[in-house]
Order: C-alpha cells, then structure tokens, then sequence
C-alpha cells in the first residue's frame, strides 16, 4: 500500500494513486479495489510521529475553499486572518508534508516548485499520526483525520504561477498546529 502510494506511476489523466485515493476521500466518492486496499493498509501502519516537528507542505488554494474562501487574493492579510485564525479541522484524507523542506519538490527551486499558491507550515505534535513516504522528499505522510488549527497566515511576498489558473498569484502562507 505503501508502495503504491508513493508510486510515481500516473493514469491517462496524469494523476497518482495517491492523488486519486486522496481526491475520493475528500470528496466523500466510492473506491476502487486498489484505493481500497490503499486507504486500509496505510490505515493499519501510522504511528504517532514520537517527537515535536516542524513539517512542510505546498498545496493549491482548496483548503481555503473549503473553509469559505472562494479567492483569497481579494482580501486582505489582516482579513485572512481575522477569518480564519484560530480555525480548527480535521483531514479527510491523507496528506504529503515534508520534514526538510529543501527536499519538498513542490517549493520553489525543485523541478515541480512555484505552481503552488499556498504553503503551509505545521507545528506537529508528538502523537500526529504518520507514515514515512518518498526519502527522497523527506516525505512524511500524516493520517485521515489528523487535528489541525491555523495559528496564523500571511502573504509572504512571492508569487505562484498554478498552470490551471493561468497568470500568477501571490502566494500565501498557513501556519497550523496538529494534535
């Protein structure tokens, strides 16, 4: 399960299997025998991570969306933060984060980096749920259902050019704390 999840092998649409089993979870769809056999395996070996850590993810503008933040470029950071400081959720879907960020193929300098419009910043606690995914992207994979809060989320300055948006937007920073 493990090993599918972390595959880089995509389908005919060019997304993984863990992109695809993540998808369905969070939208509530049904699975196929391999998401499956993914969501239940992977669920039988997190452990909690044992240690405070600092991890890292980017990520596109849907977590926003789906706290009621249709377009956060049309507020202000101080309205962002009054909005959404303090806000708590819990995943429904498993989730990439990376302990060394300068491994993170997403951030910025990396091959895939600069396409994504938020970044995020998790303060996680000893017991936040785990699996190890992709050492070559220092790749920590936190379980369905972790608890999270944002303590705090900015503009950091820099821009992100997301190819299904198509112009360049400024990105955002989201800093969260996980239990």
């Amino acid at each position: 399960a493990r090993k599918l999840y972390v595959s880089d092998a995509t389908d005919a649409a060019g997304f993984s299997f863990s992109q695809n089993l993540n998808y369905k979870l969070d939208n509530n769809l049904p699975l196929n025998a391999n998401e499956q056999f993914m969501k239940d395996m992977l669920g039988l070996g997190v452990r909690p991570i044992g240690k405070d850590t600092v991890l890292f993810r980017a990520a596109h503008d849907d977590l926003l969306k789906s706290l009621g933040v249709s377009d956060y470029t049309k507020l202000t950071q101080a309205q962002l933060q009054q909005k959404l400081v303090g806000t708590q959720m819990q995943t429904t879907s498993y989730a990439s984060w990376s302990y060394d960020k300068s491994k993170n193929p997403f951030l910025p300098g990396q091959p895939n980096g600069g396409g994504r419009e938020v970044y995020m910043v998790m303060k996680a606690g000893s017991s936040t749920k785990m699996f190890f995914g992709a050492k070559s992207q220092a790749e920590v994979v936190t379980n369905v259902g972790t608890n999270m809060k944002i303590s705090n989320i900015y503009f950091d300055g820099t821009y992100a050019t997301p190819r299904l948006k198509g112009g360049r937007v400024p990105r955002i920073v989201i800093e969260l704390e996980s239990w």
